[in-house]
């Protein structure tokens, strides 16, 4: 007949996923031959296997999990970002946009757009009398005195000849 085992617990392995020891349910010993057994843990936040237990792989990048135990990955919502394996997505920093779910990086914004706040699927177009000439803006430049612009322009224009404008944000 098998004998109880007593077994030393911090002698159990620990699982890639979990630094934890595996809670140990029972030991058993019958000659030279012993078993032992642990219950399975679940997942930890940030990751998922099918049955919701380890062993468990990271969300892919653009997903995550919020719970313990998942048996999937969520998309990130448009406006955020995930590099895998995380609780939660990141909102896109300053001057970037991420119009699909399931981002990994969120794009910077072309010229003559812009991203005003973290966060934003997509980039606003500067408006007439201002313009943006570089990419990855948080805000649209002025035109000056003497000058104007369509909306999402990436220059001011002169004013057409025999015209002017003294105020600046003039657009056309």
């Amino acid at each position: 007949n098998p004998l109880p085992l007593a077994i030393d617990v911090s002698l159990l392995r620990e699982t890639p996923d979990d630094p934890r020891p595996q809670p140990l349910l029972e030991a058993w010993a019958f000659g030279d031959v012993s078993l032992v057994r642990t219950r399975r843990v679940p997942c930890l936040v940030g990751h998922y296997s099918p049955d919701g237990l380890q062993p468990c792989l990271p969300c892919p990048a653009g997903n995550y999990s919020v719970v313990e135990g998942a048996t999937s990955c969520t998309p990130c919502a448009p406006g955020s970002f995930s590099l895998g394996g995380q609780p939660a997505c990141s909102p896109c920093p300053l001057g970037t946009e991420a119009p699909l779910e399931g981002t990994v990086n969120c794009s910077a914004c072309i010229p003559g757009y812009f991203a005003n706040d973290t966060g934003l699927a997509e980039c606003l177009a500067c408006a007439g009398g201002t313009f943006g000439n570089t990419s990855g803006a948080s805000v649209c430049d002025d035109c000056l005195a003497g000058t104007m612009s369509t909306q999402n322009a990436t220059v001011c224009e002169d004013c057409i000849p025999g015209s002017f404008t003294a105020i600046s944000r003039q657009t056309v």
